[in-house]
């Protein structure tokens, strides 16, 4: 496989990615003995060498696999900017055998963590409430463990955010976990962890509309801006999406802007969405006085700004700009999702 033009740290991780790989086929019989004799420092250390080789904070563990013997798992140990970093060496991975599976982030399972200290709170223990916000398709979550009521509050976060990873493995709590607080007093019409395991389950086999909405609001320079956004698209089902680009058109007349400006710009909107389909993905376009900004994420940057660009040059008179910056975590959303605390939502639209 040929990785595509990335920046230094970028392609100094795909060379690491490589060189593990080219590394493995010997690696994996010496790691299988070491499992077998139950001795693991050696390797280990071996391991985690080839692993800095790719990025200095990448973590590994070694587990039974759900389908194969064992499983190889690395993580990003909970940090958003280097989970595509996994996702290239799962990309770049050998097809799983009966001995050996892969992954690019921790499964569920128990696990004693350094911050749990010398108390691991049984799971059987814990008791959560949970409600659905169906704006971004998440569970917003509160968490009671007798264990860890005299523990300070910024304590009981870190380890219940522990407990919600190992529940439900690290990319499925990314992926329904939204907001989640601690209780201090025993929770009434409470579940165990089945129960949010089960409701995760629920929810993973239902069909989810992704319309996008409209919000409105202020943008942090007190103008005013309105939102079109997807707000149910997930950082973590588009991991290898890095790149985001925008494409910006300059818009003329008084604030808000009129039905006859905005609507041949949502056709011409469309027609690119359209073109780039299965290069990049439409996340959101904002609004604002002089300014309407279409935001994409993409793999290939390359591909998506040639496409872009030509879409561009046959509309002129459109005074288009367009940029690119590489986001792993996507916080270019950053402006609009502080507009869901804000503001209310003000109508499921195709256009804004």
């Amino acid at each position: 496989m040929l990785f595509r033009r990335r920046g230094r740290q970028e392609a100094a991780a795909d060379d690491g990615i490589v060189a593990f790989w080219a590394w493995w086929p010997d690696a994996r019989v010496r790691i299988e003995a070491a499992i077998k004799a139950g001795e693991f420092n050696p390797i280990m250390a071996e391991i985690t060498a080839r692993l800095n080789a790719i990025h200095e904070d990448l973590g590994c563990e070694l587990t039974s696999g759900l389908k194969a013997r064992h499983a190889f798992c690395i993580s990003g140990r909970g940090n958003r900017a280097i989970r595509p970093v996994a996702e290239r060496w799962l990309e770049m991975a050998p097809a799983a055998d009966a001995t050996w599976e892969f992954h690019a982030a921790r499964q569920p399972g128990r696990r004693r963590h350094d911050e749990f200290g010398d108390r691991v709170p049984a799971e059987h223990d814990y008791r959560l409430t949970f409600h659905l916000d169906p704006r971004v398709n998440r569970l917003d979550v509160t968490v009671f463990h007798p264990a860890l009521t005299d523990l300070p509050e910024s304590k009981r976060l870190v380890v219940i955010s522990l407990f919600l990873s190992d529940l439900l493995g690290e990319d499925d709590a990314e992926r329904w976990i939204g907001k989640f607080e601690s209780a201090p007093l025993p929770l009434d019409d409470s579940v165990d962890a089945a129960g949010l395991r089960a409701e995760v389950t629920r929810l993973r086999g239902l069909p989810h509309r992704t319309r996008p909405k409209t919000i409105e609001g202020v943008d942090p320079k007190g103008r005013p801006i309105r939102v079109l956004a997807n707000l149910k698209i997930k950082r973590i089902d588009h991991i290898l999406e890095d790149q985001h680009g925008t494409v910006a058109i300059r818009l003329e007349g008084t604030w808000p802007p009129s039905a006859d400006m905005l609507d041949p710009l949502d056709v011409l909107e469309d027609r690119l969405e359209h073109r780039l389909a299965g290069t990049a993905t439409w996340v959101a376009r904002t609004t604002k006085p002089g300014l309407r900004t279409i935001h994409f994420v993409a793999r290939d940057k390359a591909a998506a700004r040639h496409i872009i660009e030509s879409w561009a040059a046959a509309h002129p008179k459109l005074n288009v700009t367009t940029s690119w910056e590489a986001d792993p975590e996507w916080l270019f959303r950053a402006e609009w999702n502080g507009l869901i605390e804000m503001a209310s939502v003000a109508r499921e639209s195709p256009g804004s």
